[in-house]
């Protein structure tokens, strides 16, 4: 599999928003950085405990190789199952912000939508803007991953049948639509990662291990101010490890939509991981 990699070399015009045109399109990013002071780890409860506390022991660096050798030799990886969800050959398509500032929610709905593949659930695609508008009162604003979780975790995802993919309308808003959604929620075990402002070796850890284990993480990250789905924990090179990730500007964008980043640019300021949604 071909990457695309985004590291201290890379030029900015590959990924700072307002640079990066699509189709001769400007695309959208959107992330506002968490405040851990008023939204610290875990501050949700028993909605989103802090992964310290769920049992899911830390793999150590020593063994990302190993594992990383095998399920690239398997298929099994989360990226493997995106790129054949629709058939072999055939991927789950990216999901496309356009110039929106809704990064926030797009990750986060790429993850319920990577997890209903992982359990063999039917493909739907979802409409991250219902989530979005709802909590910004329909204002194109900005906001952090875990916050746009929070609400898929209590009223789901409508699916664009009936709130179209990128509609900011009012109308869309109804009962019905809340009842299409929670079809498609976040049901239980997600969990809240460290941010590395604490401690970036255990941020890092906690971020390989959940993807190690096939539980996407929805990541944001400050330098690129965007909010992404992460599929795989990958060796870019001998030695050198980070995410493998879905963005939200469409299979146009990186490989298929997919992108690697690498160095310092691989760690997460923020990131939050849901393993279990409804069918």
């Amino acid at each position: 599999m071909s990457k695309f990699i985004i590291n201290d070399d890379t030029p900015e015009s590959v990924y700072m928003p307002g640079q990066v045109k699509v189709d001769g399109k400007t695309v959208g990013t959107g992330l506002v950085p968490r405040d851990y002071s008023l939204h610290p780890v875990g501050y949700m409860g028993p909605l989103c405990p802090p992964m310290a506390g769920v049992d899911m022991p830390l793999i150590p660096e020593s063994d990302w190789s190993a594992i990383i050798k095998e399920q690239k030799a398997n298929k099994s990886r989360l990226s493997d199952i995106r790129r054949n969800l629709l058939g072999p050959g055939k991927p789950m398509p990216s999901l496309d912000q356009g110039s929106s500032n809704f990064c926030w929610t797009h990750s986060g709905t790429g993850a319920v939508m990577m997890l209903r593949g992982v359990a063999n659930l039917p493909y739907k695609r979802l409409s991250a803007f219902a989530v979005a508008c709802v909590l910004t009162g329909f204002k194109n604003d900005g906001g952090w991953g875990a916050w746009g979780l929070e609400k898929m975790i209590l009223s789901g995802v409508p699916d664009v049948s009936v709130w179209p993919e990128r509609s900011m309308a009012r109308a869309n808003d109804n009962p019905a639509t809340w009842q299409n959604a929670a079809l498609n929620k976040v049901s239980e075990s997600w969990m809240d990662l460290e941010p590395p402002v604490y401690d970036r070796k255990l941020s890092r850890l906690q971020v390989a291990t959940c993807l190690l284990n096939r539980i996407p993480v929805i990541g944001d990250f400050n330098f690129w101010r965007h909010s992404v789905l992460l599929m795989d924990w990958d060796e870019i090179e001998p030695g050198s490890f980070g995410p493998r990730g879905l963005n939200s500007w469409s299979d146009q964008w990186g490989d298929l939509g997919e992108f690697v980043l690498e160095g310092s640019k691989s760690n997460a300021d923020g990131a939050t991981a849901p393993r279990v949604v409804t069918g």
